[in-house]
């Protein structure tokens, strides 16, 4: 079966393409009548099977398995008629869908209409879907038996004396013929022009490669096999990758089936004294014991120091077991081809389980001396149990949360959709740092991204401001050390509507430019929630006097995108200056910062009287700046530069000023006595509250550490996903402002707008030489950022139904549509694809006042 293809039972097509069928049955009169029809497909006269294939002939069809966590959830293919009940598909597609063959069920869909059936073949065959656009990397690639098979196919038995063929043509006939009586036996070939010492296996691997792609002559695994398919993705079209992948399947499936593959328990025997070596542990956890008894440590240090021993010991014993295994080995050969189990497994079934952690998430101080193949005591049974019962409650009950949490992030994200070209971005941008923690490469994590500001290399511009990165000029940054580049975000398009396609950058599943009307919001949304599905839902206590709680997984993501105030909140500075650290007898501690703070304030002075200052002049404190309406003088409170700008006055300066932060004993201080301190920096151990960071730094900086924060779940969950996801959430986030003044426009004070908006409509304002509104940023989180969005459709039909609706209609609010959601309520066509351009953007209703 191609890539391309599923196979459909004759009964199930039949019913489906039933009014179709009968429709050829009428055109040709075959039968009079549709009764006759019917009648003639109930008893399934021969004709009826040749008028099918007929029928469903390159016309596709949708598969659906639920649950649909993202757009690989749903694809088209173009069906075959099989016998038996069920439905068949490629394997390669498995891993999108996230399907096994244990009785999955999926459901199909016809496509009625011409435009229906375009669509899906131009974006939704699964050839078209082979590259997960939430990390950019290959979707299909080969696993399980294809991998081992490529594996023992590859492998090598060196020859005293090889025997030599001329050309890899002759060495496979020679296998064919059984003149090489093994696969693995080492051989001397010519191969473009080079004689090179291999096996016929290898030959045979390297037949589906590519012409110009070069020999791979190395026992093949997932790592091979994932390089292999990357470089090709990214020099030839896509077509030929998925023959490629087409020709891996079926020589993967091939050899493992041919080479024979077994696993018995004599695999796991190793000439191995653990004995000796649990002893030597054994005392050593006494004199921990012995050690606690006496006084010398608490009871928590025993305990966390004794499961760090036990784990690492694990780990040696886990090391030294792998390098005593035979390389022809089941076990080895299954773990090291990346076709099952991982080194963890390995070592519970080997050596020792080792330490397990409790259903709170807690380390159990008891560790697991068996293994698996002896077999765990009845007391150690029971200790194990607990960790499993945990996971398979955890499964269902984060199930409802991760799907909760997926649909406010398409809730907050549907209406980013990308609307124009380029919003005209002037900034520096954001900064792509190579000491950020990513499971992505540097270079994977630069390409699509347009920059900022020019990319120099000794001098030499070797890339341009607002040009994209291509992955030649990702690999060029990369190998030439440059540690830092300034890129356009989504977090900072000024594009009153959706985002432009400079400030996305290119379209991750395919390296070309983004398409308008490409739903990059909720591409981001299905891109964060389906991996939210694997995370764990986990709270790891951690010990001491003031006990922090350590959110992880899914309720730490969670956390982050509400922006809520975290249960172990950490200390932040919200002066510059310099620290003294004092810390007391009872491990409490004192910081005292000395330095400035930053004093932004704002003035409306469109209807004052006389203004004294002009724009630019640098003020000191007690000068006056200008009378307001009541005659009254306002000076300056402290030192400062004015800006003034359609009617609003503003004096940004800096005032000494002194913090004192307590500590409570057992909480990490994070800096040293005489540090420097910047504002917003980090004092103690914890999480930081993004909105307390939003406001003492300033919003991209909390933007930021929530886009680090999110990343680093899951990289421990080693999950790899693009940061411009998250950051299309962040800009959604932070897409609230609070109206401090209204100016000339028709904004309530005290009220949350769009500041992108807000933005272009005090352009607008001011060129008609009015008075701009001045609307200060918010960090807000998805659920909140969510009702307040500007379709009251979308938010009515998310929460809180009547009071969005009753404030709503108090405010005589307008929907214009921009969004999914509310196209879908009403029964339109939703705004994506070239139906999502605006052409005047500048010049939308939203923005008339």
């Amino acid at each position: 079966m191609k890539f391309d293809q599923c196979g459909l039972p004759k009964s199930v097509a039949l019913e489906m393409f039933k009014p179709f069928v009968i429709a050829k049955l009428l055109d040709r009169e075959i039968a009079p009548n549709i009764r006759m029809a019917k009648e003639m497909i109930e008893e399934q006269e021969d004709i009826i099977w040749d008028l099918l294939e007929e029928v469903i002939k390159n016309k596709p069809v949708l598969l659906n398995r639920a649950p649909t966590l993202h757009k690989y959830s749903v694809q088209a293919f173009y069906p075959k008629l099989v016998e038996g009940e069920a439905i068949r598909i490629h394997p390669l597609v498995c891993k999108a869908f996230n399907a096994d063959f244990d009785g999955d069920q999926m459901a199909v869909h016809i496509l009625l209409t011409e435009e229906a059936r375009n669509e899906a073949e131009r974006e939704m065959m699964s050839s078209k879907n082979i590259i997960n656009i939430s990390n950019g990397q290959i979707l299909a690639s080969p696993a399980k038996d294809m991998l081992l098979g490529f594996y023992l196919m590859t492998d090598l038995y060196e020859s005293k004396k090889p025997k030599i063929y001329s050309s890899a043509a002759d060495a496979i006939r020679a296998y064919e013929r059984d003149v090489v009586i093994d696969i693995n036996e080492e051989i001397l070939v010519r191969i473009k022009g080079e004689d090179i010492k291999t096996s016929v296996g290898r030959v045979i691997f390297n037949t589906i490669l590519p012409e110009d792609y070069h020999f791979v002559n190395e026992r093949v695994n997932n790592k091979t096999v994932n390089t292999i398919i990357d470089d090709i993705k990214n020099t030839k079209p896509m077509e030929v990758v998925v023959e490629l992948l087409d020709n891996m399947k079926l020589l993967g499936f091939k050899y493992a089936t041919d080479l024979g593959f077994s696993f018995a328990m004599e695999d796991c025997n190793l000439d191995f004294n653990l004995d000796s070596e649990l002893k030597k542990m054994e005392e050593k956890d006494e004199q921990l014991q012995e050690n606690y008894l006496q006084g010398l440590m608490t009871k928590t240090e025993k305990i966390n120091i004794s499961t760090t021993m036990w784990d690492d010991f694990a780990n040696e014993l886990a090391d030294e077991a792998w390098t005593k295994l035979d390389k022809h080995n089941s076990v080895y050969e299954m773990v090291e081809s990346g076709a099952n189990g991982g080194k963890i497994q390995a070592r519970q079934v080997l050596t020792i389980k080792g330490v397990v952690r409790d259903s709170r998430g807690n380390w159990v101080p008891m560790p697991i001396k068996s293994n698996y193949r002896d077999g765990l005591g009845a007391f150690e049974y029971f200790v194990a149990a607990n960790g499993g019962r945990k996971g398979i409650a955890d499964r269902s009950l984060k199930t409802s949360s991760s799907g909760y949490l997926t649909r406010k992030l398409v809730e907050v994200a549907h209406d980013v959709i990308i609307r124009e070209d380029d919003c005209g971005y002037e900034g520096e941008g954001m900064i792509m740092s190579r000491s950020d923690d990513r499971r992505i490469s540097y270079t994977d994590r630069l390409f699509g991204r347009t920059l900022a500001k020019d990319v120099e290399i000794d001098g030499k511009v070797i890339a341009q401001k607002n040009e994209s990165i291509t992955k030649a000029i990702a690999k060029l940054i990369d190998e030439s050390k440059v540690e830092e580049v300034f890129v356009r975000s989504p977090m900072l398009c000024t594009s009153p509507l959706g985002l432009c396609k400079k400030c996305y950058g290119l379209n991750l599943e395919n390296g070309m430019e983004v398409e308008m009307g490409k739903a990059v919001g909720v591409i981001a949304a299905q891109s964060i929630g389906e991996p939210g599905t694997q995370m764990t839902m986990q709270t790891f206590h951690k010990g001491g006097v003031a006990k922090v709680d350590i959110t992880q997984g899914l309720p730490r993501i969670e956390e982050l995108f509400e922006a809520r105030t975290p249960k172990a909140e950490a200390d932040i500075s919200s002066l510059t200056g310099k620290a003294h650290v004092d810390i007391a007898e009872d491990e409490s501690a004192t910081i005292t910062i000395v330095g400035e703070k930053k004093l932004p304030r704002y003035y409306v002075i469109s209807k004052a009287k006389k203004v004294i200052v002009e724009d630019g002049a640098e003020l000191k404190a007690g000068q006056l700046m200008f009378i307001d309406v009541d005659e009254v003088e306002k000076q300056a409170p402290f030192d400062g530069k004015v800006t003034i700008d359609s009617g609003i006055l503003t004096l940004e300066g800096r005032a000494k000023a002194e913090e004192v932060v307590t500590v409570l004993p057992g909480i990490t201080v994070l800096i040293q006595d005489g540090d420097s301190v910047k504002a917003g920096q980090q004092l103690t151990e914890g999480s930081i509250d993004p909105k307390k960071l939003a406001d003492t730094a300033d919003i991209l900086t909390a933007q930021k550490y929530i886009l680090d924060g999110v990343q680093k779940v899951f990289n421990e969950q080693g999950v790899p996903i693009d940061d411009l996801h998250i950051e299309i959430i962040l800009r959604q986030m932070a897409r609230l402002g609070k109206v401090v003044d209204s100016g000339d426009t028709d904004y309530l004070v005290g009220s949350l707008v769009n500041r992108f908006l807000a933005e272009a409509k005090n352009s607008l304002v001011s060129d008609q030489g009015k008075n701009k509104a001045l609307v200060i940023p918010r960090m807000l989180g998805i659920k909140t950022s969510s009702l307040n969005t500007e379709s009251f459709l979308s938010a009515v039909s998310f929460q809180e139904q009547v009071r969005v609706l009753t404030s709503n209609a108090i405010l005589g609010k307008t929907d214009f549509l921009r969004g999914m959601k509310e196209n879908v309520i009403i029964g339109r066509l939703i705004p994506a694809g070239e139906s999502a351009a605006v052409p005047d953007i500048r010049n939308l209703e939203e923005l008339n006042f």
